[in-house]
C-alpha cells in the first residue's frame, strides 16, 4: 500500500490527502508518537479549560486522547474533507463538544485571539519539504495565521522530527521576528526515529530579554537549559539529535567490530562542561550468556593505547568476553567521589544503546580496573592546552602530560615524576628511558654512535618542536657533549617546557621560530648539523597523519635537511604518526625520504601509531653495539634493548 507520495510537493494537495485517509481506512495514522508518548508535555501545557486548535489533525485519535482526559474544547481542521466527515462521524456521539473543519491552515477563517492553544504534530513536517520559495511561503502563511488566531499568553505548540531547515526557520520565525518565549522538550518515544521527536511550545509573550529553554536527553523536570541566543540553543538541540541519530544506527543491526563516535556526555544544567565521553563497541564475536556491559576507564589511562584506539578497545572485549561494550571516559578535569557515583549517573545513557532484545529493567553490569576511577590533578589549563598529572598503575607512579585543546586525544608531552624530598613536589624524572618514541629515538642514536665509535658526540644538533621539551632533556642526558639547539613557534610552548617539565635552557639554545624558515636561514648562513631531528605535530585534528605537518615533507624543506647535515654522521631523525589505516600517509613519507636519502631506517612502536624514521646520505643507522657498552654510558631502559633494536627495519 502505498501511503507516502510520489512527490513532495503532493503533501500540499487536498486531492492526496483524499486519498491518502481512504487508504488507511478506519486505522489511526499516527505520525511519530502516540499520546502516551506526548502525555507529560502535551498535559502540562493544555488545560480543561483551553480552547485548543490542531490543525493538520488527519485520523489520528490525539483530539480523542486529549478530550478523554478532561480537554473538551478542540476544534480539529485538516485539508481532506474525507477525513473530517469520517472522524466527525466517528466522534460526534462520545465527544459531542468536539468540532470537525475542513479548512486549508494557510488561509483559516476563525477569529483573531480565538484559540490558546495550537497545536500541529507533523503537518509542518509534511508540508516542509524543501527550502523552495513556495514551500516558505506556504509555512510563513501557517505560522501567521497561527499567530492571529492565538491569544496573548497563548501556546503554540509542534510536535517534530526538527530538520535543521525546519528548526532554523520556525525558530527564526517566533524568536527573531515575535520574540517569543521558546521552549523546546525532547520526547522518549515508544517508535524508534533516526532523528528524536521534539515538542516546541512557543508561549505567546513578547520578551523584552529574549528566554530559550530546553530540555533535552529526557532531564529532570527541573533541569532547563536557558539561553538568551537562538544560534547557541540551536546548537545544543543539534547535539542532541546527533547523540540520538549515532544511538539509532548503531542499534539498526549487529556489526562486529563496529564503534560509534565518541559521545559527549554533559553535566546536567551545563551544556558547556563536559562530564563523560562514551563510545559503545562490538566485538568481532557474539557472546551468548555476555551480551552487554559499560566499562569505567580510569582517568589516567584515557590516552593509552588499550582504551583509545579500536584495536586496544578489542583488547579488552576479548578479555572480558561480552558482546557490546559500553567505554565511559572521565574528564580530567571533573571530580567523580567513587565508582558508584558514576554508575549512579551513567546508567540511562548506557541503557539508551543496549541491545533491543534486552528487557528495560536490566542491570548492566560495570566493569572496571584494578585501579577505580584514577586521579588526575590539573596542573594549568588555558584555552589552547593543558597539563595534567596522572596516577598509572597502583604503584603511585604519577606521570605529567601535555595535550592541546585542539586535539586534545593526543598527548604531545610525557614525562614520569618522583618526589623531590627538598620541596615534597612532584618533579620530572629523567633517570630512566621509557619504552616511547622519546626512548626510541635515544636508544637507537646511542647504539649508532657507539657502533661508529663516538661514543660522546660533540657537535651541532638541532630538534624542530620543541614541544614540552621533554626530548630536549632526554638528549642532553644521554649526550651531554652535544651542542643542542630547540626550534618551536610558540613562545608559550618554552615557558610551558621550562615551568612544568624541567627544561634547562642553560643546556640548550632556545629559539622561538618557524621551523621551515629556520632551517632555510640556517642555509643561507652555512651551518651545519651531526644530527636533525624533526618532532613537529600536525593541528589538523581532521587529518589523519599526526606527525610531522604536511609541510615539513615538502621537497624544500628536506633538501635543506639533507643540504644542512654535516657529512661524518649526518643523521635525520623524523617522528611519524599516522592513523591511516590505508598506509597512504606512510608511503607517501617513505617515498619523500627515499628520494632524498640514500639509506633510511625505521622502528615501529608496538601498540601506538608512532614510527621513528632514521636517514643519512652517508651510513644506515648501526645498531650492532654490544649491551656491555651501553651498560657503561650511565642509561638505565625500562624495556628489553635488543628486543627493540630487532625491530629496526632497512627502508633502504
Amino acid at each position: 500500500m502505498n501511503l507516502l507520495p510520489k512527490a513532495a510537493d503532493e503533501f500540499r494537495s487536498r486531492d492526496y490527502w483524499d486519498q491518502f485517509f481512504d487508504k488507511v481506512g478506519r486505522e489511526a495514522f499516527e505520525w511519530y508518537s502516540d499520546f502516551i508518548d506526548l502525555a507529560d508535555v502535551l498535559c502540562k501545557y493544555i488545560k480543561p479549560r483551553d480552547e485548543v486548535l490542531i490543525i493538520g489533525c488527519g485520523n489520528s485519535t490525539l483530539s480523542s486522547d486529549l478530550y478523554d482526559t478532561g480537554i473538551e474544547h478542540i476544534t480539529n481542521v485538516d485539508l481532506s474533507d474525507n477525513v473530517i466527515k469520517k472522524m466527525k462521524k466517528q466522534n460526534e456521539k462520545r465527544r459531542p463538544n468536539m468540532k470537525w473543519l475542513q479548512m486549508d491552515a494557510r488561509q483559516m477563517t476563525f477569529e483573531d485571539n480565538q484559540f490558546s492553544v495550537v497545536l500541529d504534530k507533523g503537518t509542518i513536517d509534511a508540508l516542509m519539504s524543501n527550502k523552495s520559495e513556495q514551500v516558505l511561503s506556504d509555512i510563513d502563511q501557517i505560522l501567521g495565521q497561527i499567530d492571529r488566531v492565538l491569544r496573548l499568553t497563548g501556546r503554540f505548540i509542534c510536535i517534530t522530527l526538527a530538520q535543521k531547515h525546519i528548526l532554523d526557520h520556525i525558530s527564526q520565525y517566533f524568536f527573531d521576528s515575535k520574540s517569543w518565549l521558546l521552549r523546546y522538550h525532547h520526547i522518549q518515544t515508544s517508535k524508534a526515529f533516526a532523528l528524536p521527536v521534539l515538542a516546541f511550545v512557543f508561549t505567546k509573550i513578547p520578551m523584552k530579554t529574549p528566554l530559550i529553554e530546553l530540555q533535552l536527553y529526557n532531564s529532570a523536570e527541573n533541569n532547563w537549559l536557558r539561553y538568551h541566543d537562538l544560534p547557541e540553543a540551536i546548537s545544543a538541540i543539534q547535539q542532541c539529535q546527533m547523540t540520538c541519530f549515532k544511538k539509532y544506527d548503531f542499534k539498526q543491526k549487529f556489526t562486529p567490530g563496529s564503534e560509534t563516535p565518541i559521545i559527549d556526555l554533559y553535566a546536567e544544567g551545563n551544556q558547556t562542561k563536559r562530564r563523560y565521553q562514551m563510545i559503545v563497541v562490538n566485538s568481532l564475536t557474539k557472546y551468548r550468556n555476555k551480551p552487554f556491559a559499560a566499562f569505567i576507564v580510569p582517568k589516567s589511562r584515557n590516552l593509552d593505547w588499550l582504551y583509545s584506539t579500536p584495536a586496544g578497545r578489542q583488547q579488552i572485549i576479548s578479555s572480558a568476553s561480552y558482546t557490546t561494550i559500553a567505554f565511559i571516559y572521565l574528564q580530567p578535569d571533573e571530580d567523580y567521589r567513587d565508582l558508584e557515583q558514576v554508575k549512579s549517573e551513567m546508567t540511562s545513557a548506557v541503557l539508551d544503546f543496549k541491545p533491543a532484545n534486552l528487557p528495560d529493567n536490566v542491570q548492566i553490569p560495570f566493569l572496571s580496573s584494578s585501579e577505580g576511577i584514577g586521579q588526575v590533578k590539573v596542573c594549568e589549563h588555558s584555552s589552547s592546552f593543558i597539563i595534567e598529572d596522572c596516577l598509572c598503575g597502583n604503584e603511585n607512579e604519577w606521570k605529567r602530560r601535555l595535550r592541546f585543546d585542539a586535539n586534545p586525544n593526543l598527548i604531545q608531552s610525557e614525562i614520569d615524576l618522583t618526589l623531590d624530598k627538598k620541596t615534597n613536589a612532584m618533579v620530572p624524572d629523567y633517570s630512566t628511558l621509557e619504552n616511547d618514541y622519546h626512548g626510541i629515538i635515544v636508544a637507537c642514536l646511542k647504539t649508532h654512535f657507539l657502533a661508529t665509535k663516538k661514543a660522546e658526540p660533540n657537535g651541532n644538533w638541532l630538534l624542530v618542536g620543541l614541544g614540552g621539551g621533554v626530548l630536549t632533556m632526554k638528549l642532553i642526558r644521554a649526550f651531554p657533549k652535544i651542542h643542542l639547539t630547540g626550534v618551536d613557534i610558540d613562545s608559550e610552548m618554552i615557558r610551558i617546557a621550562k615551568t612544568w617539565f624541567g627544561l634547562d635552557d642553560t643546556l640548550s639554545t632556545c629559539v622561538v621560530a618557524d621551523g621551515i624558515q629556520f632551517l632555510q636561514r640556517q642555509v643561507e648562513e652555512k651551518v651545519k648539523y651531526d644530527v636533525i631531528i624533526f618532532d613537529v605535530n600536525n593541528n589538523d585534528s581532521q587529518s589523519p597523519l599526526r606527525c610531522p605537518h604536511p609541510a615539513f615533507l615538502d621537497t624544500s624543506v628536506l633538501e635543506n635537511v639533507k643540504c644542512l647535515l654535516s657529512t661524518q654522521p649526518g643523521v635525520f631523525v623524523l617522528n611519524f604518526a599516522s592513523r591511516d589505516d590505508t598506509n597512504h600517509d606512510r608511503e607517501d613519507c617513505l617515498k619523500r625520504l627515499t628520494t632524498n636519502f640514500h639509506h633510511l631506517s625505521s622502528v615501529k612502536l608496538d601498540d601506538d601509531i608512532n614510527e621513528i624514521m632514521f636517514a643519512s646520505e652517508d651510513a644506515k643507522l648501526n645498531v650492532t653495539t654490544s649491551n656491555k657498552k651501553l651498560s657503561q654510558q650511565n642509561l638505565s631502559f625500562n624495556f628489553d634493548l635488543d628486543e627493540l633494536l630487532s625491530k629496526v627495519k632497512i627502508e633502504k
